[in-house]
């Protein structure tokens, strides 16, 4: 998923009590940027078969905006 801010990125992994991969575990993402975090983007995401998930497009600094994650993995 590309965010289109930036060129940072967050990766993600999710892994069950076994300490296994969690195929299509799904991530909700609140990403709020932009003067005083007003602007939002909320998007949800699938993890691969490796249990990984990433975000690109992320801004580098406050200056380009402001990205706060609050994010909660399900199977």
């Amino acid at each position: 998923m590309d965010a289109g801010l930036g060129s940072c990125r967050a990766d993600f992994l999710v892994k069950d009590g076994a300490d296994k991969p969690i195929f299509n575990a799904k991530i909700s993402l609140t990403i709020k940027y932009g003067f005083l975090s007003k602007r939002k983007s909320e998007v949800e995401i699938g993890t691969n078969s490796d249990g990984k998930a990433r975000v690109t497009g992320l801004a580098q600094s406050s200056k380009e905006g402001r990205w706060i994650f609050l994010s909660r993995a399900a199977t």
